[in-house]
């Protein structure tokens, strides 16, 4: 399952494999979600402020959301999070040691090799537009932009 914000995201997450790709900001989002799965075990999420009601609607008991990105402040129904004995797990790869990096990257390289893993879209610049490149990431785009270093 994938939570999206545009069509051209639905297209990755579909294109990706995800059985049930739902817009996050449809006021039948959670239903839907619960219809197909009943609840769900993990979120993995980007916006848990914007998005924490949501999970909080579709998440089971002893659920956890694995947060790897995050704005602003975030204010938690601890109350709510004790009754369904739910885990916050925050994720920050900076936090990792060497060895745990390098099983990251082996694992996530492996999935990829076997298609059990799609790569999102790749958008590169020449060194010497550094200053494109930072404007297009700014812009929210889908993909990755990448500067590409003579030589490379």
């Amino acid at each position: 399952m994938a939570t999206v914000s545009s069509d051209e995201k639905r297209a990755l997450a579909e294109g990706a494999g995800a059985d049930l790709v739902v817009r996050y900001t449809d006021a039948d989002a959670a239903r839907r979600i619960r219809d197909f799965a009943n609840h769900v075990d993990r979120v993995v999420e980007v916006a848990i402020a914007a998005n924490l009601d949501l999970d909080m609607a579709v998440l089971g008991s002893s659920g956890t959301i694995a947060v790897y990105a995050a704005e602003g402040e975030l204010a938690l129904p601890v109350g709510e999070f004790m009754k369904a004995n739910t885990t916050l797990a925050f994720v920050l790869l900076y936090g990792l040691s060497p060895g745990q990096l390098a099983d990251a990257i082996r694992w996530t390289s492996g999935a990829l090799a076997v298609g059990a893993l799609s790569a999102l879209p790749v958008i590169p610049y020449p060194l010497e537009q550094v200053a494109a490149a930072h404007d297009r990431a700014a812009q929210g785009i889908v993909g990755k932009v990448v500067l590409r270093i003579a030589g490379n």
